[in-house]
């Protein structure tokens, strides 16, 4: 494969699971809420520091 489709296939599954993290924190009990809340500020966070990365490198735009 080459880096680009790489680089957008691991975007792609950082993407998937961080909207697999929201499921959870939508239907969690309110003591696993903060815990929840925290891992989908950092997948919003790799996410977006990722979209950077592609855009300067491969100049796209997601």
């Amino acid at each position: 494969m080459k880096e680009i489709e790489i680089s957008v296939k691991e975007y792609n599954d950082l993407k998937k699971d961080l909207l697999n993290i929201v499921k959870k924190l939508d239907m969690c009990a309110n003591e696993k809420r903060n815990m929840y809340q925290d891992i989908a500020l950092c997948y919003t966070v790799n996410l977006n520091d990722m979209k950077k990365i592609m855009k300067n490198k491969f100049n796209l735009k997601i």
